[in-house]
């Protein structure tokens, strides 16, 4: 049995991360603000637009989060989904809205840096905000560690039909403690190549605890956020908070 599993691994380049051994180097608050972390969880978050620019109605979203590394041909990948349900929103809609997954492969590069690159794609259900969009695009960033902090850029791009934007995260992150940490948290600048014009300029902070259930850890986190663009419609004062399951056995 051993031996045809390390045959299928050698064939296929697939091999699991033990993360027991990976999670002894640092804490999990340091883990939970690096994006190129080798730590697997499934996130339970609720996005709250308190205010929206032009308009008195809010908005609220449920998102699930599972995120899985795993490894092939001596990389790291990060592989990533995002399952979005509407709650409330002002044209009346609820349900299901645009899933994504995307992968990217972790290229160390020494000295603290590390390069991202991989592919996303998006499915839209027939119904909804971006009904029967399909998209796919590359997914770029680069990651830099100076002493505690975590500085870097992740860029994702999403093109199809009647689809064309371009997603920019900036990343500062850092551990203060074992169980606390902060970072700028899910905060994405987005450009709209068909309309051209940015969509969405925000700014927020998230601060991270990690708690435990029994003896499974948790990460609880809150990330208020301001987005500057006076767009009609678009969120304008927003809170992000939620629950994290960390997988580290």
């Amino acid at each position: 049995m051993r031996y045809a599993f390390a045959v299928s691994c050698a064939l296929t380049g697939f091999y699991p991360i033990h993360f027991a051994s990976a999670q002894a180097e640092e804490s999990l608050a340091s883990k939970v603000v690096d994006p190129s972390a080798a730590l697997s969880s499934v996130t339970v978050q609720d996005k709250a637009a308190f205010t929206r620019w032009d308009t008195d109605a809010g908005e609220n979203e449920v998102d699930v989060q599972p995120v899985l590394p795993w490894q092939s041909f001596g990389h790291l990948n990060i592989l990533r989904l995002r399952v979005p349900y509407i709650t409330d929103d002002p044209l009346g809609f609820t349900g299901l809205d645009a899933v994504q997954a995307f992968n990217v492969t972790i290229f160390p590069r020494g000295n603290g840096l590390k390069l991202l690159g991989g592919i996303l794609f998006q499915f839209a259900p027939d119904h909804g905000q971006q009904s029967g969009t399909f998209g796919m695009g590359p997914v770029l960033g680069g990651l830099k560690k100076v002493g505690e902090w975590n500085f870097g850029l992740l860029n994702q791009n999403i093109f199809g039909a009647h689809l064309s934007t371009s997603e920019f995260q900036p990343i500062a992150s850092k551990a203060f403690s074992p169980k606390v940490s902060a970072a700028l948290g899910d905060i994405q600048f987005v450009y709209d190549w068909e309309a051209g014009r940015w969509v969405s300029l925000p700014i927020g902070v998230q601060l991270n605890y990690i708690a435990a259930l029994g003896k499974q850890p948790i990460r609880l986190f809150v990330n208020p956020q301001y987005n500057f663009r006076d767009l009609l419609g678009a969120p304008q004062f927003s809170t992000v908070f939620g629950m994290a399951l960390l997988m580290v056995n």
